[in-house]
């Protein structure tokens, strides 16, 4: 998996994919900073929805947000804690793989009754500035404009592949040391 043709060719941001390996390595969480990290998903989930004009505080008992955040764990918890005593260090080539393969596994399994996309890019882009990765595109505030956001969109629909969005990452990435 590790391994990949691309790793070889240089990428438009001038740098192979062996060397974003070095330089933006995977993230690795332990339980206690998964659980926090799913809920401060859900607040940017519900601050993504207010943006849109919903409000979820009215409509959802502690009961439902709990059920959400278990959900949102077992969407993490296979992108960012060891499985099987294997780190994510060792199963994703950098960090660009294991963003898409994020977003692959948040978009598809709905965890929201609306914002998962929204929510999918958002997390997304801040996983990547915690390895200080910029993506260099536009950021459109409307979703058909958005590249990031076409991109979550066709992965859901099965017309671009998680690996193909690793390389598009790759490509317009910008390292901020």
């Amino acid at each position: 998996m590790a391994e990949r043709a691309a790793d070889a060719r240089e990428l438009m941001s001038g740098r192979t994919v062996s060397e974003w390996g070095s330089m933006a390595p995977p993230l690795v969480f332990d339980d206690v900073n998964l659980e926090a990290l799913a809920e401060t998903i859900w607040e940017i989930h519900k601050d993504v929805v207010s943006n849109a004009g919903l409000d979820l505080t009215q409509i959802m008992s502690e009961q439902e947000r709990e059920t959400r955040i278990g959900t949102i764990l077992s969407v993490l918890n296979p992108v960012f804690a060891p499985v099987f005593g294997i780190s994510p260090v060792e199963r994703y080539v950098d960090i660009f793989d294991q963003v898409s393969d994020f977003a692959d596994h948040l978009a598809h399994r709905h965890v929201f009754a609306d914002g998962n996309k929204r929510t999918t890019m958002v997390m997304s882009m801040g996983f990547l500035s915690l390895r200080s990765v910029m993506i260099d595109i536009a950021d459109d505030p409307s979703p058909d404009q958005n590249g990031i956001y076409r991109w979550i969109q066709d992965i859901v629909t099965g017309n671009r592949s998680k690996d193909e969005l690793a390389d598009y990452l790759r490509q317009h990435a910008k390292h901020m040391p």
